[in-house]
């Protein structure tokens, strides 16, 4: 019984530390509590026993196959650690969701074996466990205390080593310090004052008369070594944090499970206010290369965006590599050229053996008929040696002979020359780079600690005994985590001025009904223009009712068989992820690997392609968009089939509460191989892209390599549901002057409808790129208004031009942006070779040409501003000089169509001569929108898009006909509007003043 009681003392006791502890050290660590009688601590305890968090505590355990008995102590542990911990901020009725972890420093064997080899004297030294606790009030708050104790033994294999050399080195000092001290005073050595305190080899059997006759030494010995023991033994020293944040401003979160059976940890972080950056999400480790979703700078989106922190540090790295690259270069080209020299005017003091040739005159003269290109100053310091055998054996000699050669090499290479003044100028960039990168990296490591601030849970997984108690247990607490992070979200809508879709309270803790899970499994429908049994699309996924990601990846796969051989169906374990039963599932796939695979320098460095070649272990990547959040979930099953070695997964999840106001997507090509093996050889077809949008919280980018990237920005688009899709009043534009029936004329003719809220634009007759842009309505509420197309022929050193569509609804304004090759002209034959690279385009597809689509909603819009720039004709512009000939004009165009082969009827002017004309000015006008940022923007959102020629009073209208039919866009089967430039330009800027100013309005 006595062993039995020492047994259960080790496990429910943190440690045995209270042994030795200080009388006041308990008082210390509670001083700051507020002393509150046994009645209030019972009154508290039952008011939790009866609030929210304890019936969920019963669903959650319950669903888990949990006892009645194990869910009480459980439940009691929690609130008694709560009580103990933040009683005096929260009220019991006041708890809506808890969570209690208790991590354990040793395990249960653990802890035998360390009391049983050093006699009890590990239970001194063992420290206590650490302890977090989380709550979620009924008001909104989430709260943390999270307590942190160091441990006695370090945790990696090299920091214990420091540790072991850090106590024996102590020790050494506590026992040769006044061996030391006393050979000092006496001037005796170290073997003879050991032998006179008899600690030598031969007297170590008379160790204890030594003690007795030397028993202040034998005390003072003892004494410091007691002491140093003292300061060993824990006084609880700890980390103590804690955390208050309000549950409506959780922006992400991220959940990771890793490690062994036997040894497995859970990590839960909530961030507030921001999406964090990459870089510290990428801190609990990328598990896996080529990450396709994650938070981008806001202002990498804007037209006028800086460039992000971490380009900046790679462009630095980059710099400094290659400027000490070329500086090592020239170190050691610089040391070779010294090297030869010093070997040239070596020749001299070997070739010479008398005394009246070695001289400076007669140095000179020997140089004078070598083809040396040496520098004739190392003649000053030859002299005739003759006692100093020694220097003479150099050149295998006996004195007398030549010497100096040697130093005189030494001052030519220390002279300074051009060679080395370019060097010190390069080695000063060099440093001055190297200082500025330090501080830009400083300041960026300083930027990821602010944003560290975060609710941070951690796991782990000790032991797996009865003794234990219920809070310790991982398998208790770990889905008690996942419940709380879904808590925290559904808590969030209400808090945050929303409301359930089906109008109840999600924190009510009453369970899920069969019925609402069957709706929530077949409810979702495919996207429009979507099928769900596309490989490459979006919607081919299942829900899944596993409880817990142990018992998922026990019974199923993330990913399983599909009917097509290249795709694989996405399973989605609704209750593991945390998606709640008001939370819509809108979209899942998977992002399959590209062979070869995507992988850059720093990734086949840190051992990535060892993990893509394994036949078992791959990292497998997994999106799902739900109506309020956005899933990043990155899974690898072990590298050997063992199931012990257990399952590693990462899930990054973003808020966005359907309430995206700019929404991107960019076109981007395959490299040749992948191009070849997927498209060529395997006939997959795929039009890959990225996808990038902004909500309150930041900005989010989603690659699509391997798939459609269209069904991802369609289905951003529908996430804009809740920013008002009838913002517009038809009413209140026409009183305002603006022409309807002109309006929806344009609708009709450049637009084209596929469903009833999915429209697709019809491109102008000089596009190439695919795929096409497409507009889709948020529902029923959104309406078709406006719609506009222009050009911008940008700078003539550039070989294409910019074609624009701008659609306006009721709520949004869509933008599709694609750039056009520019056609050979006669007038322009030398930038079509030179800088247009004109050859090449006649083999390059302009399917892969710039194509960017983009959304922004009405709501959002600051301001809408329009910038006019008339310029003077210019000699270097082939299309609009001072001065033009229309003669030659019509015969540079006939040559062009011929060369063409275009054998359409040209454009006759009424009337034609040799003499020159003078060309009107050209203009240019900018269109400029001023977004709304996220709320810690460091600037502004901007968006703009030039309309080049732009024909006004002042610009002669057929000088913009000119440019636009010399570079292939002017006949008037191309472009009925040409022949009304003017018209057609002040058209759409009336238009677009009239109706973005009702909307600012």
């Amino acid at each position: 019984p006595g062993l039995k009681w020492i047994l259960l003392l080790v496990e429910r006791h943190s440690s045995f530390s209270f042994l030795l502890m200080p009388p006041n050290d308990k008082k210390g660590s509670k001083a700051l509590l507020p002393k509150f009688d046994a009645k209030h601590r019972e009154e508290w305890l039952k008011a939790a026993a009866s609030s929210n968090s304890s019936k969920n505590l019963d669903v959650v355990l319950s669903n888990l196959g949990r006892s009645a008995s194990e869910i009480g102590r459980f439940k009691t542990e929690t609130f008694e650690h709560i009580y103990d911990s933040i009683g005096s901020e929260v009220e019991g009725t006041d708890l809506a969701r808890v969570l209690v972890v208790r991590n354990e420093k040793f395990g249960r064997k653990t802890t035998w074996f360390l009391a049983f080899i050093t006699l009890g004297i590990f239970l001194c030294f063992r420290p206590r466990d650490d302890d977090t606790v989380c709550v979620l009030t009924n008001n909104g708050r989430v709260l943390q205390l999270k307590v942190e104790r160091p441990s006695c033994c370090p945790a990696g294999p090299l920091a214990q080593f420091f540790v072991f050399m850090k106590y024996v080195i102590i020790l050494g000092l506590i026992f040769w310090g006044p061996i030391l001290l006393q050979c000092a005073l006496t001037g005796r050595s170290v073997g003879l004052q050991m032998q006179i305190l008899h600690l030598d080899v031969n007297s170590i059997a008379d160790l204890p008369g030594f003690v007795q006759a030397h028993r202040l030494f034998s005390a003072g010995v003892i004494v410091a070594l007691f002491c140093w023991i003292r300061t060993l033994l824990p006084h609880d020293y700890r980390d103590r944090s804690r955390r208050r944040h309000m549950v409506r401003e959780v922006s992400a979160a991220q959940y990771r499970i890793w490690g062994w059976s036997c040894c497995r940890r859970s990590n839960m972080k909530l961030f507030f206010g921001t999406y964090p950056s990459q870089a510290v999400l990428d801190f609990a480790g990328k598990l896996g290369n080529a990450a396709c979703c994650g938070p981008v700078p806001p202002s990498t989106l804007s037209t006028s965006g800086r460039p992000a922190a971490s380009a900046i540090i790679v462009g630095l790295t980059l710099f400094i590599s290659i400027l000490n690259g070329v500086d090592t270069a020239i170190s050691w080209g610089e040391r070779s050229v010294t090297m030869e020299h010093a070997a040239q005017m070596a020749l001299f003091c070997a070739s010479t053996d008398e005394e009246r040739t070695c001289n400076q005159p007669a140095c000179q003269d020997w140089l004078t008929g070598q083809d040396f290109k040496i520098n004739p100053a190392f003649c000053k310091e030859i002299y005739w040696e003759t006692e100093n055998s020694l220097d003479c054996l150099r050149f295998m000699k006996t004195a007398p002979c030549c010497l100096g050669c040697t130093k005189g090499a030494y001052e030519d290479m220390t002279d300074e020359g051009t060679w080395a003044t370019a060097k010190d100028v390069l080695s000063l960039i060099t440093d001055v780079g190297t200082l500025l990168f330090t501080l830009v990296a400083a300041r960026y490591a300083l930027g990821l600690n602010v944003s560290a601030d975060c609710i941070d849970v951690i796991i782990k997984r000790r032991s797996k005994t009865s003794l234990q108690m219920e809070i310790a247990k991982f398998d208790n607490t770990h889905p008690v985590c996942t419940d709380f992070m879904e808590s925290v979200f559904e808590s969030s809508i209400l808090n945050s001025g929303g409301t359930p879709t089906d109008g109840a309270d999600p924190l009510s803790g009453g369970p899920s009904t069969a019925a609402k899970f069957a709706q929530q499994q077949h409810g979702t429908q495919a996207l429009d223009g979507d099928d769900g049994t596309k490989w490459s699309g979006v919607m081919n996924f299942q829900m899944d009712a596993a409880k817990d990601w142990e018992q998922f990846f026990a019974e199923e796969k993330l990913l399983s068989k599909s009917t097509d051989i290249f795709s694989s169906q996405v399973r989605i374990p609704r209750k593991a992820l945390g998606i709640g039963e008001n939370e819509k599932v809108l979209a899942a796939w998977a992002e399959l690997p590209l062979f070869p695979f995507n992988m850059s320098i720093a990734e086949f460095l840190g051992g990535g392609l060892f993990y893509d070649l394994l036949p078992v272990g791959k990292t497998r990547h997994i999106i799902v968009v739900t109506s309020q959040r956005v899933f990043y979930v990155r899974y690898r099953r072990p590298s050997l089939p063992f199931n012990f070695l257990g399952v590693s997964l990462r899930v990054d999840c973003f808020r966005h509460d359907s309430e995206v106001w700019f929404g991107l997507m960019y076109r981007t090509r395959l490299n040749p191989l992948h191009k070849l093996l997927h498209q060529t050889i395997l006939r997959e077809n795929f039009m890959p892209g990225a996808v990038a949008f902004q909500t309150r919280f930041g900005a989010l980018h989603i690659g699509r390599q391997h798939g459609e990237c269209v069904d991802v920005y369609n289905m951003i688009s529908q996430l804009s549901r809740n920013t008002q899709p009838d913002f517009m009043d038809i009413d209140a534009l026409k009183a305002a002057g603006l022409n309807w029936e002109r309006c929806q004329e344009g609708i009709q003719a450049n637009l084209r409808s596929i469903t009833p809220t999915l429209y697709g634009i019809i491109p102008q007759e000089d596009d190439g790129v695919q795929p096409s842009a497409m507009v889709k309505l948020a529902g029923s509420k959104e309406q078709l208004i406006f719609h506009a197309s222009f050009r911008d022929i940008g700078s003539t050193r550039v070989g294409r031009y910019t074609n624009t569509d701008i659609v306006i609804t009721s709520g949004r304004l869509f933008l599709w942006e694609r750039n056009v090759f520019k056609k050979f002209d006669c007038q322009a034959c030398c930038y079509w070779l030179c800088c247009w690279n004109g050859l090449l385009n006649l083999i390059s597809s302009p399917l892969h040409l710039h194509n960017s689509c983009s959304f922004f909603t009405l709501p959002s819009l600051l301001s809408f501003s329009t910038d006019l720039s008339v310029d003077p004709p210019s000699w270097f512009e082939p299309h609009h000089q001072p001065l033009r000939c229309d003669r030659i004009d019509h015969c540079t165009d006939r040559l062009t169509r011929c060369l063409r082969c275009d054998w359409s009827r040209a454009p006759q002017k009424s009337a034609m001569g040799w003499c020159p004309r003078r060309t009107g000015p050209g203009a240019s006008t900018k269109l400029v929108w001023r977004l709304r940022q996220s709320s810690h923007a460091a600037e502004d959102f901007v968006i703009t898009h030039n309309i080049r020629p732009f024909v006004t009073e002042e610009v002669v209208e057929s000088d913009a006909e000119d440019v636009y039919r010399h570079i292939g866009i002017g006949n008037k089967g191309m472009d009925p509007r040409l022949p009304d430039l003017a018209e057609h330009h002040e058209e759409i800027l009336e238009a677009l003043r009239r109706i973005l100013g009702q909307a600012q309005a």
